[in-house]
């Protein structure tokens, strides 16, 4: 009976399942190519800047994440230009 005070939830949220699946909203994946490109499609359908409607394309992903995706890898303004000027070495 020890051991089940902490199985008990005190101080937990009592959510947790213990089956280790990630399927937790929010949790971090990497992104697929598929995504990529349905991602792609919709700002070029729809426009970059109404992240949660899109969002709602893409099964598993929020607004901020798409937004987020969008501008630091797949939008072409921003992947053109390099982080910083290279560097000249003497």
């Amino acid at each position: 009976m020890a051991s089940r005070g902490a199985a008990d939830g005190a101080g937990g949220s009592g959510s947790g399942g213990g089956d280790g699946e990630p399927e937790l909203a929010g949790a971090k994946k990497p992104w697929s190519k598929e995504e990529d490109m349905l991602l792609r499609a919709l700002v070029q359908e729809r426009g970059a800047g109404n992240w949660e409607v899109l969002s709602l394309q893409i099964p598993g992903r929020i607004g901020k994440s798409c937004c987020l995706r969008w501008t630091q890898n797949l939008d072409p303004a921003s992947t053109a230009r390099s982080p910083s000027p290279p560097r000249r070495t003497r």
